[in-house]
Parts: structure tokens; sequence; C-alpha cells
């Protein structure tokens, strides 16, 4: 038996002692680790424990200390305070505990037969010798190796998982860590903690620091520092800096350790020396990078530096005569500056389109391609997000892939196919939506590309920045070193569009353009009762717009919001539309706080190049294998099965951030706006809120927050050295 220490409650009478096999768990949170189970005890009867446990299920013995309550609702109660447990020993525990899901792939049929087959030697079996398992009808090489497996991944889950309580934390990230560092995880949690901050997700300086403190580690021990400094660059990387002024970093360090920034300096600067960390002035400031993002800074001014010294590979001729025969052949009718911005980029083996909507870049994407088909066969379209791939592959009529599809995303590491080794076979590539590339994936997109291929980037410099570190788009044109076009005139196909003109309006600040009409493509619905506002977007999204504007609320309707806090944050808004429109799903699957139903609309969180999804990709949960502990979401079409211990890396998306939906556009996008998102309002923000809309935009909210994100002059402007790096090649 294993000690694990349970939540304590007050004492209402003598302390006393329980113990039992599990019968029923009747809930059991992954997050807090809060349980309540049904206990058949020694003498027979059943008893009802409640507390906290890090891992349990039907069949483990339990021994538990603590006190008999009467809970004025359920009835009596033990309440523990102190409870140590056990894998099943008998044969009718570990049929139940077999039968209970706690293994993949083995239901009661298997947890019965395995049971009449090797009785109480069956964990013997498993741990010794698992081939016998083999004798059992329906069990062969693929499910025994699966049972071994899991039988095995429980054990060493539930270790780490007391392991951690043991150490003040909750149970929640053992699987994770399990995941990440295999049967090997004990001992590197002992040697050296900090890791944790780093390799898995979720779990910061402030856990794994308590770990740290509880195995003996010094306040001023070199290795806590270090990872105190760490962890400020991780903070601002999450925040799509860089690098870290040197005098921020220290002083935001500091505090996480309680102690003087002279304290850290030493160690600051050996990170410097031993080149773990990388000092550089930047326009007359000092910072401090990452090595990979300050590697990643490098190689994009200097690939763009060799690209901008190569001759376009379409050649120096005119192309006046192309370009009227292709505007005809379209039956378009380009205005001026039109055909002056086409034939600018064609000039150049580098260059930037930028603008706002209904400015013309789709347009000139359009005649682009037809007018470098006559030149060049190899033409490459890709775009960050498979959303905006999507649109490109419209405009252009090219096969547009995302980024990471393009350059083949390695399986099992954060390395590409196609890179500086084994590049593209490609003339041009045309990239879409480059306000949302980060710095490292623009790095690994230009490694990739031949040294006599040309590169054109579009994309609207006004939004916000990308989700990852770096601001790309923006530090090219703010360099001046990249010829670029900006188009700011809005053309006679948009300008009946109130969504254009009201976008264009926040743009410079100016308050937005409004009727009464509820046909019109652009509504602000005034609540100044925000305890009314949840209800009244509710409305909207299940009600206002199917029936009155024919649109669904599954996939026509995308609910944007600033943050995910708040009673306006996606978190609630996601609970909130999930209990109306898929309130009964055919399968369901509860991950810590979060329920996923057969139906949901899902986003996935992070890049997974095992599965080929991508931070941003949105899908629909297309089915959930209770057995098999496996989850099925399908992307456009294809369909991706993730590991219940993986569903971390999704979340809901009724709603979701304006972050997020970067490089996505829908029918209709309903967007609340309180001073509830007071520290996030800028019109930075609304803008790039406002121009996911293509049908339609409804914002929700308070007036006097609509007329704050239009004042606000909030930077988005991040710590990077890219722009400063492209000065210099002028």
């Amino acid at each position: 038996m294993r000690s694990n220490t349970a939540a304590a409650a007050p004492p209402s009478s003598t302390q006393s002692e329980l113990t039992g096999v599990i019968d029923r768990v009747r809930f059991h949170s992954p997050d807090s680790g809060w349980t309540v189970v049904d206990v058949k005890t020694d003498t027979g009867q059943m008893a009802a424990l409640t507390g906290t446990l890090p891992t349990i299920a039907p069949g483990e013995r339990i021994r538990a200390t603590g006190y008999w309550v009467r809970d004025p609702r359920y009835g009596e109660q033990f309440k523990m305070c102190h409870a140590v447990t056990a894998p099943p020993a008998t044969t009718a525990a570990i049929e139940k505990y077999l039968a209970s899901g706690a293994i993949p792939g083995i239901n009661r049929g298997y947890a019965k037969k395995l049971v009449t087959t090797f009785g109480d030697r069956l964990p013997q079996v498993l741990e010794q010798n698992p081939t016998y398992l083999e004798a059992v009808r329906g069990i062969g090489p693929e499910r025994r190796r699966r049972l071994v497996d899991g039988w095995r991944k429980q054990r060493h889950v539930r270790e780490i998982m007391l392991f951690l309580h043991e150490h003040g934390l909750g149970p929640q990230r053992a699987a994770q860590i399990y995941k990440r560092y295999g049967d090997d995880s004990i001992n590197v949690l002992r040697q050296n903690p900090y890791r944790l901050s780093v390799d898995v997700a979720g779990i910061g300086f402030a856990s794994a620091d308590a770990i740290a403190k509880g195995l003996g580690i010094v306040a001023t021990d070199p290795q806590r520092l270090y990872a105190a400094i760490r962890e400020v660059i991780h903070r601002h990387r999450l925040q799509g800096h860089c690098a870290v002024p040197v005098d921020r970093l220290l002083g935001h360090a500091a505090k996480l350790v309680a102690l003087d920034e002279a304290s850290l300096q030493p160690v600051l600067d050996e990170s410097v020396r031993t080149k773990r960390l990388v000092r550089e002035r930047v326009d007359e400031c000092d910072m401090i990078f990452a090595r990979a993002l300050h590697e990643a800074e490098l190689a994009v001014a200097e690939r763009l530096r060799s690209l901008l010294g190569a001759a376009p590979p379409w050649g120096t001729g005119s192309f006046e005569s192309a370009l009227r025969e292709v505007e005809a052949m379209a039956g378009l009718d380009l205005s001026l500056s039109q055909r002056r911005a086409i034939l600018e980029v064609l000039r150049h083996n580098v260059s930037v389109i930028t603008g706002g909507p209904g400015s013309g870049k789709t347009t000139i994407t359009r005649v682009l391609i037809p007018l470098l088909q006559k030149k060049v066969s190899r033409i490459f379209a890709c775009a960050p997000t498979g959303r905006a791939a999507r649109r490109l592959a419209e405009a252009t009529g090219l096969e547009a892939v995302t980024i990471h599809r393009l350059l083949l995303g390695t399986p099992g590491s954060h390395e590409f196919t196609f890179n500086e080794r084994n590049p593209l076979d490609v003339d041009v590539v045309l990239v879409d939506e480059v306000s949302m590339q980060d710095i490292e994936l623009m790095a690994a997109l230009l490694a990739a590309l031949p040294s006599n291929a040309a590169l054109i980037c579009v994309g609207d410099v006004d939004q916000l920045p990308s989700v990852g570190p770096g601001q790309v788009l923006f530090d090219m044109i703010s360099s001046g070193a990249i010829p670029t076009v900006r188009l700011t005139e809005i053309h006679r196909q948009a300008i009946d569009s109130r969504i254009v003109v009201n976008a264009h309006r926040v743009n410079r600040g100016e308050n937005v353009e409004v009727s009464s009409d509820p046909a019109d493509d652009f509504q602000f619905v005034i609540e100044n009762d925000t305890t009314k506002i949840p209800g009244l977007l509710e409305q909207l999204v299940c009600d206002v717009l199917p029936n009155q504007h024919a649109m669904d609320s599954f996939r026509d309707v995308q609910v944007l919001t600033p943050m995910r806090r708040g009673e306006l944050g996606t978190i609630k808004l996601n609970a909130r539309l999930q209990a109306r429109l898929n309130a009964a799903p055919l399968a369901a699957h509860r991950y810590g706080d979060m329920t996923l139903g057969v139906g949901d609309r899902v986003i996935q969180q992070t890049n997974n190049y095992d599965l080929g999804v991508y931070n941003g990709d949105t899908g629909f949960v297309s089915a959930i294998d209770r057995e098999d502990q496996k989850l099925e979401v399908t992307f456009d079409s294809v369909r991706v099965t993730y590991d219940f211990d993986q569903l971390d890396e999704l979340a809901l998306a009724y709603a979701m951030t304006i972050h997020k939906s970067q490089g996505s556009e829908y029918p209709a996008v309903v967007i609340p706006l309180t001073m509830e998102h007071y520290v996030l309002l800028s019109k930075r923000l609304l803008y790039t809120a406002i121009t996911r809309g293509k049908r339609r935009v409804i914002l929700v909210g308070e007036d006097r927050a609509l007329k704050i994100a239009l004042r606000s002059v909030r930077s988005d402007t991040r710590f990077s050295g890219l722009a400063s790096r492209l000065r210099c090649l002028r």
C-alpha cells in the first residue's frame, strides 16, 4: 500500500478507521482529485467515502482514517483525512477493476474471461508472463500488448500521482508526466523537478518549485534561479515576445523566487556564457533571447537577404500586355492602383501585399497567379491555418495547403521533411495571412525555399499579431527593407458592406455606423445590464440567426470574445452554448472540467505533428470509444483519433478567443463587448474580430466598452529583433 493524504474534514466525532474494497466510483475529478466512492467494508457493509484521492478504480483496496458525518442531502458519509490504496487482490476485485474501463480495450467480457482463466494469479501473469494472456479466446498479440501497457501505465501513473500528492500537488498532470517521461518519471522529478515547467503544458514554475522544496532544494540553488529566469522568458514567449529586456527579466524573476536581482545576475551571466541564452543589444535596449528564437530571427533575416538579392524566376520583362489579357479573360476591371500594385510585385523576388477588407488583396492574388503561370510552372500557395488555405484555394484556383502540410511536419518531432537540406521543388511561394505567422514558422518556411525561388506575402498588418512569438509581417513592413504594396482604397464592390466600412472606421478609431434595419449585415445590440448579456448572446446564436437569417448555429455562427475567463469568456460561454446546442449527445466523456460529446465543435490548442493537427484547427467530435478510451474528431473530412489522456489538447469552440480566430472567416460572428474585457479592449482587437465575419457581424454589449476600444492606443508591439536585423539589409 502507498500513502495518500486526503482532504481533511473538521472533526465532528472521534477519528475512525475504515477498510474495504472500492465497489463503485460515484465521482472522481481528474483535475482536483475530489472523489466520492462506495466501499464494501471488511465487515460486509456499504459506506460512502468522500475526500481527495489522486487516482481510484473499483476493485482497489482502501484503508482510510477520518470522521463520520451526516450530510443533510446525502446522509451518512465518511470524510477521509488520510487514505492508502492498493491494487486489487481477490479475483472478484480484479474482475471489477478490469471491467471498470481502467485498462483500454478490456470490457466486462474480457475481464471475466481473464479472471476465470488466471484467477488471483492474473497480476503476476501481467507483470511476469504476459504472453500467457493469449491463451484467452479473443486476446491476440495486439490486445495483449494494450492490456499489459495499460496495466503498467496505471501502476506508474498511480506512483506519479502519489508522488505529486505527497509534495502538495493535485493529481491532474500525472498522465501527462508519464506520457512525457515514461517509466523514468519519478527519477526525472527527483533529479530536476523544474523540467516540468518546460516539458509539460500547464505546469508552471510554482508547481515545480513546490516539488523542489519538498525534495530539499534550497532557495538559492542555481538550478532554481535559472528555472525562474527561464519561466519569465517562457511567459513572455506566450505573450508573443521573442526576447525580454534584461532589467525586466531580472525584476520579474526576482519576484518569483523572493530574492533580490543581484542573486540572479550571476546565474543569468553564466547562462549567456554557456549559450543557454543569448544577450544582444537591439535598438538601444539590452535583450535576452531564448536560443531557439534568436536563431529563428537570424535565419529569417539572412534568408530574406539572400532571396532579395536574387532575380525573380519569371524574369524582368514587361507584364503590361499580359496583365490586360488576364484582366479581360477574368472579366475584371482593375483600378489604376491595383494595376500598379500587381506590376510592383512583379518587379521583386520578395514582396509584401497588405491592406484591409475590401482593398483588393484577393483580386490581386487572383490576377497574379495566371500572370505568373505564363512564365513559371511550380507555384505553391499556403497559409498558416486550414480555413485560410481553403479561402486562398478558392481565390487562386491553386491547391493551397497549410504551411505545416506544405513542409510535411515529421511525426514525433518539431521538424519538417522539407528544410534547408531538402528544399521544396518550387519557383514561387504565395503565403496568405502572414500577420498570424510566427517567427519560427516563417524560419521553417524560408529554410525550405530553394535559392532561386520567389516569395509573395499577403496579409493585413492592422490585425492582431500571431498567437506565437514574433510580429513577422509588421517587422517586414516597418523595416523598410522588404518591397511592400499597401492597399488603401476600398473598391466599389465592397463599399456597400457595412462590415467592411465599419472595419475601416474602427481601424481609424471612428465610431461604427449602425442602422435599425435587422437585415443590415452589421448590428450593435446595446445592453448595459451585463447580467443579461449571456442570455442575449445565447438567443442571438441559437434563435435569431437560425430563424431569421437561415444560419446553422453549429457551422455558420462563431462567437468571438476577448478572453477565456469571466462571465463572457470562452469557458463559460462554451458551457452555456453546449448545453443549448448539444445537450443530449449520443456519447460523451468528461475530462477535467470539460465534457466532450459527439457533435461538439472543438478546437486544437497545440501543434501535434504525430496526429497531423495544428493550433487553431477546428472540427467536430465524431465518435467516442469508452472501451478503448479514444475520442475521434473530424477536421475537414479528415478523422483524427485522440487517446483520452490527450484531450487537454482540445477545447470547445462554440466560443473562441479573437486571437484564436485569426486566419479564419465565418458567415456570422457574434462579439460580446463589455467592461469585463477592459484590460484587453483595443481597436486592433475589435478590428480583427469584425473582419472575421463574411455576411453578418453582431456586437452585443455596453456602448461605453465600444468607445473605450475605439480610443485605446494600447500597443501590441512585441519585443523582437527582426525589424532591426532587416533594416541592416537596406
